[in-house]
């Protein structure tokens, strides 16, 4: 299963240690859609957690350190640090 371009960019903030508060600000969802997106991504990912499914992403190469975040997605999406690869 692959990952919608708004479970990438919860999946990114995690990975730059936000909390699910902050997420849910910069991504202009709600706590309880921040939470629903979280556990999508540990589903499809097949983590356990919010570090696992890092972990993972960094292995499968869908988030590099430093990474452009831009790259490949709709601007109104990218927020944060980056680290996202589309």
């Amino acid at each position: 299963m692959s990952l919608t371009d708004r479970e990438r960019q919860v999946l990114a903030l995690l990975a730059d240690g936000h909390d699910y508060a902050h997420i849910a600000r910069t991504a202009f969802l709600s706590l309880s859609g921040v939470k629903s997106a979280c556990q999508r991504i540990y589903r499809k990912l097949g983590a356990n957690g919010a570090t696992h499914a890092v972990a993972i992403a960094y292995r499968r190469g869908l988030l590099i350190p430093d990474g452009d975040y831009e790259r490949g997605l709709p601007v109104d999406i990218c927020t944060g640090s980056g680290r996202l690869i589309a």
